[in-house]
């Protein structure tokens, strides 16, 4: 849900002992509103008795990542399309097509029906 507060990891370790992985992306939102995908983890720290004392966190800036995997489902999509494009026109002609296929050894040449 957009703008939504979510507990504090640390309360949560602490109440709960245990650590947390969040790899679906959050938003850190910074005090001047800048807005930055994030997944985090966070782990108690246990003194020599075994008792929480603290906790610590690592957060990670995952923009990069999210961009990334934008624009591959972009093009994954505009392949699909192209693709279905060609199925299509391929269908539709009448007769054989042929396809020169060049390989990277100028000696491999071959031509295919389709």
């Amino acid at each position: 849900m957009p703008d939504e507060t979510i507990t504090s990891p640390v309360q949560s370790i602490l109440r709960d002992k245990q650590e947390i992985n969040v790899s679906t992306p959050t938003e850190l939102i910074s005090k001047d509103g800048v807005r930055i995908p994030i997944g985090y983890n966070a782990a108690p720290i246990k003194d020599q008795f075994g008792d929480i004392v603290g906790a610590f966190m690592v957060f990670r800036d995952v923009s990069d990542r999210q961009k990334s995997e934008y624009e591959r489902n972009q093009l994954t999509l505009m392949l699909a399309a192209q693709q279905k494009r060609w199925e299509n026109v391929l269908a539709n002609v009448p007769g054989i097509v042929w396809e020169s296929i060049v390989g990277p050894n100028s000696e491999e040449q071959r031509i295919e029906s389709r």
